[in-house]
This record gives C-alpha cells, sequence and structure tokens, in this order.
C-alpha cells in the first residue's frame, strides 16, 4: 500500500505514516474519544453567495504573477495597504505579487550572509513548495547539543545549498532555546550571523521565536520582533493520539514581501496574546492537518507525496484554516538523522525552520 512501517518505540501508537496517493482516505476517520484539534477562529471573510457564471468575453483578466493567478486570496495573508491622505485610492500600493518556484530560485543569491538573511526573509513561492532537507548532527557527550542545519535541495535530492544553521542551548530553569545564524560554524547569539531565537515554556506547549533585534527595545525602531508563534495542545492524560498544533504567524505586509514587524511591549499585543483574545486582523493562523486513521494499517496517515518515508511523531503538515486542501509547510523523517521540509507562500524559509525545531524538540505535556 506504500506506507512504511512504523519504528519500534513507545510512540510508534501515533506516529504518522506516510502513504502514497489516494491511501491516506482510504481508512475511516480517526476513532473518536482523543479530544477535538484546536479550532483557531477563521481569519476570512463568510464566503458570499454563488453569483451567476460571467459569459468569458465579459471575465475579469487574471495579471500573471498576482496571487489570484495562483488561486490565492491576498487578504488571509497580506495586510490591508493603508489609506493614503484618508482617501480610498490615492497612493494605493500595487496589488500584491507572489514567486514561482523556478523564478525564486533562478533570482536567488546565496554568496554573502546578506543574501541569505535577505532570502529567509522573503515568501516562499505560490505554485508549489520550496523543497528543502534539514540535517542533525548529534553532538554526543563532548561535542555539545545537536547542530540542526537547513539546506535548499538540489535538482534531484543530492546535496543541497546551505541557508541556515541552529543548535540548542544547554538547558535552564525555563524552556528550550535554540539559536539561528546563518553561519553554521558560529551559532553564538552575540555573533554578526545571528538571524533569531526559538524559545518554549517548560513544558514545551508554547514555542516563539523571534527576530535578531533588540530585546530592551521593543515596540522601538530596531527594537525585537516576534516571526511567529506554535502551539502544542496538552496531553496530560496520555490518551493515544497524534500531536495537535497550532501556528499563528504575522501577516505579509501590504506589499507582500516581508513579515510585519510585530515588536509587542507585553503579553496582550504578542502573536500568542492576539491568538488568545481573538485579535485576529493582522495574523495568519494554521493548524496540522489532522492525519487519518487506517484500520487496515493500525496507524495514522497522511500523503506526503512520496517526501516522507520513516513514520515519526514529528512528521506533520500545516495548512491555513481557509483552506484545508492547500498544505503550506509538510516536514517528514527520511533518516535516523534527515527530514525533509517543505514550504510555499506565505511562509518564509526562517518561519519554516523554526516550526520543524519546535516539532523536533521534546515536550513534558504532549506525549
Amino acid at each position: 500500500m506504500g506506507a512504511v512501517q512504523p519504528q519500534a518505540s513507545g510512540l510508534e501508537h501515533f506516529s504518522i505514516r506516510a502513504v502514497h496517493q489516494g491511501a491516506a482516505g482510504g481508512g475511516p476517520a480517526a476513532p473518536t474519544g482523543l479530544g477535538a484539534y484546536p479550532q483557531p477562529p477563521m481569519t476570512a471573510p463568510p464566503k458570499a453567495a454563488a453569483q451567476p457564471a460571467v459569459q468569458d468575453s465579459q471575465a475579469p483578466s487574471v495579471e500573471p504573477g498576482s496571487l489570484a493567478s495562483f488561486g490565492i486570496a491576498a487578504g488571509a495573508f497580506v495586510a490591508a495597504a493603508p489609506k493614503a491622505g484618508g482617501r480610498t485610492g490615492e497612493g494605493a500600493l500595487p496589488a500584491p505579487r507572489a514567486l514561482t518556484r523556478e523564478a525564486m530560485l533562478a533570482s536567488a543569491s546565496f554568496a554573502t550572509k546578506a543574501d541569505l538573511r535577505r532570502f529567509l526573509l522573503t515568501p516562499g513561492p505560490a505554485d508549489a513548495p520550496l523543497q528543502c532537507k534539514v540535517l542533525r548532527s548529534r553532538g554526543g557527550l563532548l561535542r555539545g547539543a545537536p547542530l540542526y542545519t537547513l539546506l535548499v535541495e538540489q535538482e534531484g535530492g543530492r546535496g543541497g545549498t546551505f541557508l541556515l544553521a541552529a543548535r540548542k542551548r544547554k538547558g535552564g530553569p525555563g524552556g528550550a532555546t535554540y539559536v539561528l545564524s546563518v553561519d553554521q560554524h558560529d551559532t553564538s547569539s552575540h555573533s554578526a550571523s545571528f538571524v533569531g531565537k526559538l524559545s518554549s515554556n517548560f513544558l514545551g506547549t508554547e514555542f516563539v521565536f523571534h527576530d535578531a533585534g533588540d530585546k530592551h527595545a521593543a515596540g522601538e525602531a530596531g527594537g525585537r520582533c516576534e516571526l511567529g508563534a506554535t502551539m502544542y495542545q496538552t496531553n496530560v492524560l496520555g490518551s493515544k493520539g497524534p500531536r495537535k498544533m497550532t501556528v499563528v504567524l504575522p501577516k505579509l505586509d501590504a506589499a507582500g514581501q516581508r513579515p510585519l514587524a510585530v515588536s509587542p511591549r507585553g503579553e496582550h499585543d504578542s502573536l500568542l496574546g492576539q491568538y488568545k483574545a481573538y485579535s485576529l486582523s493582522s495574523c495568519v493562523v494554521l493548524r496540522n492537518k489532522p492525519p487519518r486513521w487506517n484500520q487496515g494499517l493500525g496507524a495514522y496517515c497522511l500523503n506526503f507525496g512520496g517526501r516522507v518515508t520513516q513514520a515519526s511523531v514529528k512528521n506533520f503538515q500545516l495548512v491555513s484554516v481557509d483552506n484545508m486542501e492547500r498544505t503550506i509547510l509538510q516536514f517528514g523523517k527520511v533518516a535516523k538523522d534527515a527530514f525533509t521540509l517543505d514550504y510555499c507562500y506565505p511562509m518564509t524559509a526562517l518561519q519554516a525552520f523554526f516550526i520543524s525545531l519546535s516539532s523536533m524538540d521534546s515536550k513534558l505535556a504532549c506525549e
């Protein structure tokens, strides 16, 4: 049937298994009694009533490269353009656009650290996912914490171009902390290569990712900004079921070029605070696609399109609450220390790596 065999571990009863096209939906839905998946509030307005079909000669033209040409609703991911002079349309910005995967790779440069920083904050392609891989180099007793490296896959999946590296700091009284750098040989937060930090609470149920701005200048120019947050539903009763995760990202700016600057002065205006207060006008809410229970395989299954080959509780797909059919990020295991990471518009490579690191981190209250 194309499904991989589960690994021998205590987590195998809720590891996500990969299946070929068509197999994931072959079984019944997940058994009841596992708890509802997080239901974030909808960010899109209700759909309007169906309108009569328009003749081809009267159909409005769609500009190539626009979000509409890719079937993407700009309002779900892009902030509204501010009105200039208080008059609608005066000095309006052009409609946001997106790149194809081919165009994005053709125009990208990875020669300098400045090039890498620019690429990491550029929204992914709109027509197809950008295929990447994450490699884990285990530190061991004397070599420190593992090093995680993000690479853009080359044609054929062999090798890759370096984008980003991350290393987990040694444990403290709080939760986990990962430092991200555009230099895999220098992962210090005091380095000029430092690009961001991922932090969690003690239980591993909430993760927040920041850029490299000054944490003491919140709300000011150059102050630290939040790039996203991930929440994992607690599993204190040890119920058998896959992880349930919700991701909150800032919308892209009105030009659709980079994430909005979210520099909170307190919990109330942080991304998590906005989500919990149902104040989501400037946020994108994603959740993991619920896997289906396959009775024949005795496992939860998702269709990863051949990109994932090993069962793991870390495997996931993220979709928008506005469109459950379009996968924005998928992450899964292909070897002991190798994973695939595929992302697309509106997510950036930096956000995708942050989210994947949160999935790989241990979670006391979720497993």
